[in-house]
């Protein structure tokens, strides 16, 4: 099965909207990693605010504790409930977290920082740094059995789905809270609505119409994957079709087909949905180490 394409953007995940969020923020110092350094639980200012852009976000503030002495590094990582490190005072370290909560919040871009003590003796320049965890968006076209079975599976993870199909009566009377179904007559909108770095899967009941959301997809060149049900064969008249219609045959890399991890061979739209899964799972774990090795070159 071919590997999937990634595109390099990252952005920030907002339950504001109430979809699940899992953004990261990092404020961080080149000089010291914090490996190993356990999180200490948090309550102060701003962390309801920070909440809003994600349990795992984080913002990293860094510099040195000591100017006559830059070996001593300083650096702090907040997320939205806890932080680990320290500036070397309690003080620094409160107006720290008020700062790096913030910035998460708004999304802010990498910068320097002055932190200034309440008696105003004191002034200290930090860097900023705020690093934003992947979104796993997924936009799934089609409510027939393997479509069913996935958002199943995808009821239980941390992503949020917008299932779509023209059929309002194939979608369940539940679905659980990161599902939104959307019956249209008009799936390619969806496409175009789908926010950068989303996640497309096409497995619907029509193959003129998997055919016309293929095409919409590959015009756009900023989402995370893109899997289309189906076999080699499938694939190879989709690629002739639309190179005809004038898609280049190198978007064509960027669609995956068929779908699933490699070696789980069953037909049964539950061992289909588990292998789909698990690649999405790949693909985001892939995107998060991506960005957890930027961090690092950061640090």
């Amino acid at each position: 099965m071919s590997a999937a394409s990634e595109n390099d953007s990252l952005s920030g995940v907002s339950a504001l909207d109430g979809r699940p969020y899992s953004g990261r923020t990092s404020v961080g110092t080149p000089l010291s990693p914090l490996a190993g350094v356990p999180k200490k639980p948090d309550h102060a200012g701003g962390a309801g605010q920070a909440r809003a852009d994600g349990l795992n976000s984080k913002t990293a503030i860094s510099g040195a504790r000591d100017a006559s002495e830059p070996e001593h590094a300083a650096r702090i990582v907040v997320t939205a409930d806890a932080h680990s490190g320290t500036l070397g005072t309690a003080k620094r370290d409160r107006l720290a977290i008020e700062f790096a909560r913030n910035a998460l919040v708004k999304r802010e871009a990498p910068r320097l920082l002055t932190i200034t003590e309440s008696d105003g003796t004191e002034e200290r320049e930090y860097f900023l740094d705020v690093l934003l965890q992947p979104e796993f968006r997924i936009v799934l076209f089609g409510a027939g059995h393997v479509g069913s079975a996935l958002v199943r599976i995808l009821a239980g993870l941390p992503c949020s789905v917008t299932w779509v199909d023209s059929r309002d009566a194939m979608f369940p009377q539940d679905v659980a809270a990161n599902v939104e179904c959307v019956a249209t007559d008009a799936p390619e909108a969806e496409v175009a609505g789908a926010a950068p770095g989303s996640y497309f899967l096409v497995m619907t009941h029509s193959h003129q119409l998997d055919e016309t959301l293929t095409e919409a997809i590959l015009n756009r060149d900023d989402f995370a994957y893109f899997g289309l049900i189906g076999s080699v064969s499938k694939r190879r008249q989709f690629e002739r079709r639309l190179e005809a219609r004038g898609v280049p045959r190198t978007r064509f890399d960027a669609m995956t087909c068929p779908i699933g991890v490699a070696g789980v061979t069953g037909k049964e739209p539950e061992v289909i949905a588990v292998a789909v899964a698990a690649e999405l799972l790949q693909i985001c774990g892939r995107r998060i180490a991506e960005r957890d090795e930027q961090l690092e070159r950061r640090a």
